[in-house]
C-alpha cells in the first residue's frame, strides 16, 4: 500500500510540474503521444532497429564478454557459431566490393559518434570529414551485428553453461530488477516512438539497463568477473569518447577565434553565422528567446519571418527560421566550395585527435 500510494503521489507531482511547465513563459511543449514517423513500417525502421544497434553498439564490451564463454566445447555450438561468422565474412567482404551501390553502415542520428562525431550538427557549411572512413563504419557495423548473433547464441546455449561455484544467489535478484527498472523503461520506449526527432542521447538510460540487464545475466550465467577483453574495449570506447570531445572543444576555440577576428573590423555579432551554439546564443541576446513554431506563451511569440534576401535556400542552415534577428553578412565553413564568395578574412586551422587530424575553417561573404 506504501509503495502504491507513493507511485501515485510521484505521478500526481509529475502532472502538476508538466502542466506548470507548459504555462512559463517560452517553454516548449510536446504532445505526448503521437506518431510522427507515419506507419508502424516507419517506426520499425526509422526508429527500433536503427536505435537498438545503436543500443547494442554502446553495450558492445558487455556483449563480447559473453561471446567469448561460449561453450566450444559442444560440436553443434561451434558450427553455429562458424556459420554464422561466414556469413558476416562474406556479405563484408561483399559490401567492400560493391560499396559504390550498396551502403551497409549502421546510420546514427545526426550521423554522430561513428559519421561525423560530435561537431555533426552544428549548422556549419561545407562538408565536414568523416571520423571514421566507410569501410571501417561498414566493418564495425557487421561487428555489431556480428555480436548481437553471438548473444543471440549464448541464450540458446545457455543451457549447457553452469557458472562456477554459482548458488543460484544474488543480493540484485531479477525481480529486484524488473521492479526498479521495468515500469520505466517501458513508458520511456512508449514515449520515445513517438517523438518526433529521436538523438542518440536520448538512448543513456536505456544503455544504462541494458547494461545491469546484461551484467546481471553474466553474474548468474558466467562469472562474476569480466574478461579482459571487456576491459580493453570500454578503454578504446573511452579513448574515443575523449578524443571527439577534444576536437569538439578544438572546433569551438577555432570558432572563438575567428569570429572574434571578424569582430574586431567593426562587424556585429547578429551579422555572423558561425553554428547553432554561437547563433543561438546572439539570438538570445537579440531577442531573449529562440524563435521556436511550439512557443504558446506567451501568445504571438513565435513569429514567421521571410528568408533573409541574397541568401540561398541550399546554403541556409537548419536552425535559420528560429533565429530571425541575425541579419547574415558572413558564415563560416569547413570548405570553399559553399555558395557564399570568399571574404579577406584569414582561415584558421586546428589539430583533431581523430580523422582528418588538420581541419580548416573559413570565413565566406553573403552578396
Amino acid at each position: 500500500m506504501v509503495a502504491a500510494a507513493l507511485w501515485l503521489i510521484s505521478a500526481g507531482i509529475i502532472g502538476w510540474s508538466m502542466h506548470w511547465f507548459r504555462h512559463q513563459p517560452y517553454s516548449l511543449t510536446e504532445a505526448l503521444i503521437h506518431q510522427p514517423h507515419g506507419r508502424v513500417s516507419g517506426v520499425l525502421r526509422n526508429i527500433v532497429l536503427r536505435n537498438t544497434l545503436a543500443i547494442c553498439f554502446f553495450v558492445l564490451p558487455i556483449i563480447t564478454a559473453f561471446i567469448v564463454k561460449l561453450p566450444f566445447h559442444d560440436r553443434l555450438t561451434r558450427l553455429k557459431a562458424t556459420l554464422l561468422l561466414s556469413g558476416f565474412a562474406l556479405v563484408g567482404v561483399l559490401g567492400l566490393i560493391f560499396s559504390k551501390q550498396v551502403n551497409l553502415e549502421l546510420e546514427f542520428t545526426g550521423g554522430t559518434v561513428m559519421n561525423r562525431g560530435l561537431t555533426s550538427g552544428s549548422g556549419i557549411l561545407g562538408v565536414q570529414p568523416d571520423v571514421l572512413p566507410y569501410d571501417c563504419r561498414m566493418v564495425l557495423t557487421l561487428l555489431i551485428l556480428a555480436a548481437f548473433s553471438g548473444f543471440v547464441l549464448f541464450l540458446l546455449s545457455v543451457s549447457k553453461i553452469q557458472r562456477p561455484h554459482w548458488k543460484g544467489k544474488a543480493a540484485f535478484t531479477w525481480s529486484s530488477t524488473f521492479a526498479m527498472f521495468g515500469p520505466f523503461t517501458l513508458a520511456y520506449i512508449v514515449l520515445l516512438v513517438t517523438r518526433t526527432n529521436i538523438f542518440d542521447r536520448y538512448l543513456i538510460p536505456l544503455i544504462f539497463v541494458a547494461a545491469v540487464g546484461l551484467l546481471r545475466l553474466y553474474e548468474e550465467r558466467v562469472s562474476g568477473r569480466l574478461p579482459s577483453l571487456t576491459v580493453a574495449l570500454i578503454l578504446m570506447f573511452g579513448a574515443f569518447g575523449v578524443s571527439e570531445l577534444h576536437d569538439l572543444y578544438a572546433r569551438d576555440r577555432a570558432v572563438l577565434a575567428i569570429t572574434n577576428e571578424v569582430l574586431s573590423t567593426g562587424v556585429t555579432r547578429s551579422e555572423i553565422r558561425a553554428g547553432f551554439e554561437y547563433d543561438a546564443w546572439t539570438e538570445l541576446e537579440n531577442s531573449h528567446y529562440v524563435n521556436e513554431p511550439r512557443l504558446m506563451v506567451p501568445a504571438g511569440a513565435y513569429k514567421i519571418h521571410p528568408m533573409q534576401q541574397g541568401l540561398s535556400p541550399a546554403c541556409e542552415s537548419w536552425f535559420s527560421d528560429l533565429m530571425p534577428s541575425l541579419n547574415i553578412h558572413y558564415a563560416l565553413a569547413y570548405d570553399q566550395s559553399t555558395c557564399y564568395e570568399p571574404s579577406s578574412f584569414a582561415p584558421v586551422s586546428f589539430r583533431a585527435w581523430l580523422p582528418s587530424h588538420n581541419r580548416t575553417l573559413y570565413v565566406q561573404r553573403v552578396p
